[in-house]
C-alpha cells in the first residue's frame, strides 16, 4: 500500500485516470484544470499530465 502510493507519488507524468484518484476529483474537472494549467501533454493518442506543473 506505502510503496504504491510512493510510487504514484514519484510519478511526473500521469493519465487522467490516474489523476482523478491521485487527487480524488472527478475526470471532466481533472481534465478541466490539467488543460488551465497548461500540464497536458499529448503522446500520440495518450494525454499525460505533468505533476510538477499541476
Amino acid at each position: 500500500m506505502i510503496t504504491e502510493l510512493l510510487t504514484k507519488i514519484a510519478k511526473k507524468f500521469i493519465r487522467y485516470q490516474e489523476g482523478t484518484q491521485l487527487y480524488s476529483i472527478g475526470l471532466t474537472k481533472f481534465q478541466k484544470l490539467a488543460k488551465e494549467d497548461k500540464a497536458v501533454y499529448k503522446v500520440d493518442k495518450v494525454a499525460l499530465v505533468n505533476c510538477e506543473i499541476f
